[in-house]
């Protein structure tokens, strides 16, 4: 019987450098962050898992996941954004 073959940290952070891009380089994913609504990145994100998930090549699968991983990040980082603006700006707790 064959082990499987395990996920480390190491792998998983290798991962996430892979998708990493820069957001102000011409490109698709620079015409998706324009958009600037984190709605549509997780639309979008959905849509690459998906044509993943159908693609019959590791390559074309892995390109689309990393577009994905990119994405998601992207509207983590727009909503930990709202967040903090909302926070800043919500002064209906303070006294006067």
């Amino acid at each position: 019987m064959t082990k499987k073959p395990r996920v480390t940290k190491t792998q998983i952070a290798a991962a996430l450098r892979e998708a990493v891009f820069v957001p102000t380089k011409p490109g698709p994913l620079k015409v998706i962050v324009d958009v600037g609504n984190h709605y549509y990145y997780m639309t979008r994100a959905r849509e690459l898992l998906a044509l993943a998930s159908e693609s019959p090549s590791n390559p074309q699968r892995l390109k689309y996941l990393n577009m994905a991983l990119s994405l998601i990040a992207i509207s983590k980082v727009r909503i930990q954004n709202e967040d903090t603006i909302s926070f800043n700006l919500d002064t209906s707790n303070l006294p006067g």
